[in-house]
């Protein structure tokens, strides 16, 4: 809940324009989707020319995501265990 939700949005933004398997229109959409427990719920959705290789470029494009917001001091929150 600490992060600057407009900041993460335009970070997932910037990371996957720069991925050229990634469609630029339609744009893809970083939503909101809720506000869990112990984090800010975030889906981002995109587009590909090539649905064969839709997967390969989803986990390219969540890798460097998630490089992208480690870089900038973003964890991902993971419910402790009890």
């Amino acid at each position: 809940y600490s992060a600057d939700i407009e900041f993460v949005r335009q970070l997932i933004a910037d990371t996957l324009a720069r991925n050229e398997k990634v469609l630029k229109l339609p744009k893809p959409l970083i939503i909101l989707q809720d506000f869990g427990e112990y984090a800010v719920g975030v889906r981002t959705l995109i587009w590909v020319a090539d649905l064969s290789v839709a997967g390969e470029v989803r986990t390219e494009a969540m890798i460097d995501v998630k490089k992208a917001l480690a870089e900038a001091g973003i964890g991902l929150q993971i419910k402790p265990l009890s």
